[in-house]
């Protein structure tokens, strides 16, 4: 988090997409759990664009539950994880083909996402 935190000091774009289970982010409230929120609010203070995204509401399509980066036009990496969160495998790709076929995954995703605003 701290490189990503360097490079929007210096006016680098960051925009991450936190794909939230109900029990983080229960249908009836406004915000996620206070469990996960002070890690969202850091980003956000940041200068990170943090949109949200239920995941019931984007499990609809179920390739957009993934962890994937996009880095500029240049490449997309994929993060697999275990039932801990903890990283199992990273694979970046550079084939141009899979970073317009992740794009087009991203702006579907931001379809079902909600802009984080601190009330």
């Amino acid at each position: 988090m701290r490189i990503n935190f360097q490079a929007a000091t210096r006016g680098v774009s960051i925009e991450r997409m936190v794909i939230l289970p109900e029990n983080l982010w229960p249908v009836d409230a406004p915000l996620p759990v206070p469990a996960i929120l002070p890690w969202i609010e850091e980003q956000h203070r940041h200068g990170l664009l943090v949109p949200l995204v239920r995941e019931f509401e984007a499990g609809r399509e179920p390739d957009l539950l993934a962890d994937i980066g996009i880095y500029g036009t240049e490449a997309v990496g994929e993060q697999e994880r275990d039932e801990q969160s903890r990283t199992l495998r990273f694979t970046l790709n550079l084939d141009l083909q899979v970073v317009h076929a992740a794009e087009d995954r991203w702006r579907r995703l931001a379809l079902y996402a909600t802009p984080f605003e601190k009330p």
